[in-house]
């Protein structure tokens, strides 16, 4: 997804992202949000979004950490803010 197809606002740790393409408003959490950002920035698969994630939040990408990102992940992929890549 180009980052410039989306309108972001944040406040403490919320964050509201509008979806220029679908015309609807995503309210996130700072993990998701920082998930989403890190993936727009080059395309990564999820288990190095989970590795730059938990180490942005001094956290252990452990079993369980992983499986949370690629649910968040599947979930952003959902709501049409990321896409697969397909090679």
């Amino acid at each position: 997804m180009p980052p410039a197809n989306l309108d972001w606002a944040g406040w403490d740790d919320d964050h509201a992202i509008y979806h220029r393409e679908s015309g609807q408003t995503h309210f996130l959490n700072a993990s998701a949000a920082a998930l989403l950002r890190e993936i727009l920035v080059e395309p990564i698969g999820a288990a190095d979004a989970a590795r730059r994630l938990a180490a942005g939040q001094d956290a252990e990408p452990d079993e369980r950490f992983m499986h949370e990102v690629t649910a968040l992940i599947l979930r952003l992929e959902e709501l049409g803010l990321v896409r697969r890549l397909t090679c």
